[in-house]
């Protein structure tokens, strides 16, 4: 089935608080209309009003496309003027998106897309819930005050999963590619609302990479003006690359890995927290033309306004413990385990507290006082004296960044050294086995 239609008209168009469930059998093209008005809803190659929901499943494909100019291909936000960097994009109100099955690609009709303009699936202040099945979409986003949660299915986003002020975005599961990166979002107006932005990852393979000066997860360009909380935690495996400072007002910071954006606008974290029994690899952007590079957990790069500022954005380099991973001593012996962190480079430092945690199938998780860090991150020794058999079991190093400033690159946010509130970083790492044998 290949269906089109003239300007401004909507092949599928679900009515105000419809709930359609769409069975995908065989090859299926949805395109809408020129799209000339500056509403929402109009042009979507599948229109899902406000309190209206779409659930799609079934063996099928489908291809659907907004039309050209601003529309969608899947959603209710049918017009962000002026493209995606930079246009104000029009909310429709609050709509649900549910994909359970099939092959479904949401195209983009406009190539100046970032987040929340010019196609995919966008639902402004809505919800978009991705099940299973195999997801292509030029966008995944819910504009302003909305939810994302993926499950489960193969997803991948070419400019990234992107929420604004008061958002949600939650992945629990599944293979999600974001290639615009996973956080932040152009918003509605953009850059100025005041409303934390929360992303968690508890599961699943993500891979995210920021589009210029972007966190590969976190803060964007056009982002909220919010606090960013970033969450990792269960078994999900992270890689995370941000993205290199462009000219923008002449140069400009390369994005966090995993944090901050590097641009001279919005995108601060307020939190990391990273706890995952899977792997997480995250490297910092290049900076541009005055900007630094992004650190690789932490802070976007900054803009340099002198030579004597000329510093990274502040965060963790790498990390890594215990050391050995894994030990085997004997009742009444000694068993000693290291613990790496490393700062990075020229950065406002922040301050470390490094200790060791024990847990056990017994007990509940157990932390020794912490060993304080400064001045770029150090080794810390734990050395565990007359082991018993109650001291088997895992143990894992915890890393506790606080009190390094979140950039200060814009006037209302610090002054030009950098004086903001403070940011937070607590990273735990993977388990090393502690086996006591008899003497």
């Amino acid at each position: 089935m290949d269906i089109g239609l003239g300007a401004n008209q909507s092949p599928l168009a679900l009515g105000p608080g419809a709930r359609v469930k769409l069975n995908l059998r065989g090859s299926n093209t949805l395109t809408a209309g020129d799209c000339t008005l500056t509403k929402p809803g109009y042009c979507a190659g599948i229109e899902v009003p406000g309190g209206a929901m779409l659930d799609i499943d079934g063996a099928g494909a489908l291809t659907a496309m907004g039309g050209s100019g601003f529309g969608v291909a899947i959603g209710n936000s049918g017009y962000c003027g002026g493209g995606g960097r930079g246009g104000r994009c029009v909310s429709g109100g609050g709509g649900t998106v549910i994909i359970s099955g099939g092959a479904v690609t949401a195209n983009c009709n406009d190539a100046n897309t970032h987040g929340g303009g010019g196609g995919g699936i966008i639902i402004g202040g809505g919800t978009i819930i991705i099940n299973g099945g195999t997801v292509t979409a030029c966008n995944i986003s819910d504009v302003e005050n909305g939810t994302i949660t993926i499950s489960g299915g193969m997803v991948t986003a070419k400019h990234g999963i992107k929420s604004g002020g008061g958002g949600v975005i939650t992945i629990s599961g599944g293979e999600v590619t974001a290639n615009g990166g996973i956080g932040g979002n152009i918003g509605s107006p953009p850059w100025s609302v005041d409303k934390d932005l929360t992303v968690t990852i508890s599961g699943g393979t993500v891979t995210a990479t920021g589009n210029s000066t972007d966190a590969g997860i976190g803060g964007s360009i056009y982002g909220t003006n919010g606090t960013i909380i970033i969450d990792i935690t269960g078994d999900a495996n992270v890689t995370a690359q941000g993205g290199d400072g462009n000219t923008l007002g002449g140069g400009s910071g390369g994005g966090a890995g995993i944090g901050g954006n590097g641009s001279s606008y919005r995108g601060e974290v307020g939190t990391i927290k990273i706890d995952t029994t899977g792997t997480v690899k995250a490297t910092g952007g290049k900076g541009f033309q005055g900007g630094s590079a992004g650190a690789n957990i932490g802070q976007g790069g900054r803009v340099i306004i002198s030579s004597s500022e000329a510093s990274t954005g502040a965060g963790i380099k790498s990390f890594s413990g215990p050391n050995p991973a894994s030990a085997s001593v004997a009742v009444g012996g000694t068993v000693s385990f290291t613990c790496d962190v490393t700062a990075m480079p020229n950065t406002p430092v922040p301050n470390f507290a490094l200790s060791l945690q024990f847990s056990s199938r017994a007990a509940a998780p157990k932390e020794w006082a912490p060993t304080t860090v400064t001045e770029g991150g150090a080794s810390a020794v734990f050395t565990l004296p007359n082991v018993t058999p109650g001291m088997a079991g895992q143990y894992r190093c915890v890393v506790l960044a606080t009190d390094f400033p979140r950039g200060g690159r814009h006037k209302d946010d610090a002054d030009k050294k950098g004086n903001a509130p403070a940011s937070s970083i607590r990273y735990v790492s993977s388990a090393a086995t502690l086996t006591v044998t008899p003497n």
